[in-house]
Parts: C-alpha cells; structure tokens; sequence
C-alpha cells in the first residue's frame, strides 16, 4: 500500500505503510517564521525562510520574480501549508528565487550543495534549469512532466495529458481490444508522440496519424479509417475544438462499424464535454478525493498548483515520521508502494527517473464527466 495522507474530521492527518498518526497543526504562520536576506557574492542566499532553524531542510528553487512568479507563489503557498499542518516543528522551507535565471539556478544549486543540509529540492524552471541542476545530497523533484525534460538529477513531478491519455487508452483497450489510433496536430514534440506510441503498443498495434492544423476534419477522419480500418481506440492528444468535428466525421466515416472507443486527456475543458459528438469519449484523471477532503483546511492553498508544493512536503513528513530524517534520500523516494497525496497516488521511478501516477477513469455524459472506475488501491 503507499504511504498515505488522509484526514480526519479531527483534523489529524495519517501516513500509513504500517499506522502512523501525524497531528494536525494550526495553519497559522507567524512573522517569527520568515527570514529575508540578500544575496552575496559568493553565494545566494535564502529570500525566504519558513519554519525552526534546526528542522529538516527542503529548499523550494523557484523564480518568485519574472514570468513564472504566480505558479512559484502557489507552489509556495501550498508548500508552507502543508509543513504548518503536517511538519511544522519538523520541517523548515529555505526558498530561493531564481529570477527565472539559469545561471542564477546554478549558483543556487552550487550553495545548496556547498551548505550540505538540505534534504530536498522542489524546482520550478524552464527545460534548462531543470536539466542543469545538480544537488548529489539532495532529492530533487522539478515542477514539469515526464515529457518536458530528462535529467539523472531531477526527478518530474507533474502529471501531463500525454499521461492522461495513455492512460485512458489503457483503460479503453481493456474493454474494447483492437487495434490503436492516435490523433495528433503535427508539430506535437517527438517526447511526448514516442511517449504515447509507446504506452499504445504496449497494448497491441498502435499507429499515429498527424494532421496539419488547416486540414479538414473529413480529410483527418477518412485517413486515420484508411490507416486502420478495424481500430478499437482512438486517442485524441490536445484540446483544440477542432477534435469534436474530428469525432463526428469518424461516425459518418465508420458508420457500418461504430464500435470503437474514443479517448481524449485531462487538458480537454468544458468546451468540447459539452459537444454531443464526443459524448461517451473516456477520460483519465487524477485522483483528487483526498483533496476534496482537504478543501476545508486548504482554504486558499487548494489551488491545483499549490497542490503540487503541498504533497512535495507532505511526502517529506510522511517519510519523516515513518522512517526518521536521517532517512531521507533517493531510495526513500523510490519506495515501490509510493504515496498518496492531495494530487494523487504516485511513485518515482528510479529505472527512467520518471512519475507514474494512478488516474480514475471518466465518460462524458450529459455534457459533464462521470466517474466509471476508480483507480486502484496502489501499485
């Protein structure tokens, strides 16, 4: 079973892999929590300290100032509610501020590693702050998908639709075996396209059909029939409106064989689950009940980004408390039964230094999603 946070009416909270209670603590932060200070020659220093001097460091890497300023705000918004909930005499959160810089981000990872004590690192960059960081002492988690970088140092921790969608078509396949189509707007990075070709023959034959974005919708529809005329899942990546008009041509193409399923991803919006032509199309989405739980307590720190900075330091204590502080590093993180957060059951894995997330599975119908299988209990 993973590692557990659940919450109690009590507003105790609980991280099981035997059973282990960790109090609820007043969400309050006082003034005396936080420490500013500017930078050095030699080194950055902290912009923001957030807890006891002698608790166990996670530092948030994030750019606080610049283009990305309001997701690193609820990364750390989220990040100090939980420590005040779940750690708050455990855990201290030295935040640095990478002005989006990658040499900045360098120098950062150059003191972190100088200093020797931080247990964790949560990053919050572009494909090349990510790709470059570097803390041998620390675990480092980066705020981005499986597909949007690759680093032996830096483990993603970010769902993705490509995530999604893989596995909606798993769950799809199941029910209605055969061969895979997948339907992409051309451009689609190759990570993200080899991502799902993968995950779609692991299940059986799977073709991918790209498309030019002024192509008609009855032009997309007969040559993805003509690739694979018996296909029993079609996997629609992206989210443009356009893919409504895709699946009604697909019917009036198929129209002596409609028994195939479509499956679309979790960046899909209102728009296109209100369109009758892709009602019954499956979605797999995140978990999130736990959260829905949480709200009460969460308050302004329920926000889906915030959520992300919450559970990098809920899985800390959960670790903490099961295990001890000296007990933070790598393999801890690489407990095959994983964890169970606000944002989902997860693990890492140490093989590719990826996330596998679990998802519950969803239909349109009436023009909203209805839940149609949970996902399972772990890994």
């Amino acid at each position: 079973m993973p590692i557990h946070l659940k919450h109690f009416i009590s507003s105790a909270f609980v991280f099981l892999t035997g059973t282990l209670l960790l109090a609820g603590c007043q969400a309050t932060t006082t003034n005396s929590d936080f420490v500013s200070n500017a930078d050095n020659a030699s080194q950055i220093a902290v912009t923001e300290k957030i807890g006891p001097e002698n608790g166990t460091k996670i530092a948030l890497v994030l750019p606080l100032t610049g283009d990305q300023s309001a997701a690193a705000i609820k990364i750390r918004d989220g990040a100090s509610k939980a420590r005040n909930l779940l750690a708050k005499d455990d855990i201290t959160l030295d935040i640095y501020d990478t002005k989006g810089s990658e040499e900045r981000a360098r120098t950062i990872a150059a003191t972190i590693a100088q200093n020797r004590a931080t247990k964790v690192v949560g990053l919050l960059g572009d494909r090349q702050i990510l790709q470059s960081f570097s803390s041998p002492d620390a675990v480092a988690l980066g705020f981005a998908t499986n597909q949007s970088f690759r680093s032996p140092n830096v483990f993603p921790f970010l769902p993705s639709d490509v995530d999604s969608l893989a596995s909606g078509i798993d769950y799809a396949h199941s029910q209605k075996p055969g061969p895979i189509l997948l339907l992409s707007e051309r451009g689609t990075s190759a990570a993200r396209l080899d991502a799902l070709k993968q995950a779609g023959q692991a299940l059986g034959n799977t073709q991918i059909v790209l498309y030019d974005k002024d192509e008609t919708s009855g032009s997309i529809a007969r040559r993805a029939v003509d690739s694979e005329p018996e296909a029993s899942v079609y996997g629609f990546l992206g989210n443009d409106k356009k893919l409504a008009l895709i699946a009604k041509s697909l019917k009036s193409v198929r129209r002596a064989n409609r028994n195939y399923s479509i499956v679309g991803n979790s960046s899909w919006t209102s728009q296109l689950y209100s369109d009758p032509a892709l009602s019954g199309a499956i979605i797999a989405k995140l978990d999130t009940s736990l959260k829905d739980q949480l709200d009460i307590e969460l308050g302004d720190s329920s926000d889906p980004v915030a959520l992300y900075g919450f559970d990098l330091v809920a899985v800390t204590a959960g670790i903490i408390r099961i295990k001890g502080s000296a007990s933070i590093n790598r393999d801890a993180f690489l407990d095959p039964s994983g964890f169970k957060g606000v944002t989902g059951t997860f693990r890492f894995r140490g093989n590719t230094n990826t996330i596998e997330r679990l998802f519950a599975v969803f239909k349109i119908e009436d023009k909203k999603m209805t839940l149609i299988s949970s996902p399972s209990d772990g890994f």
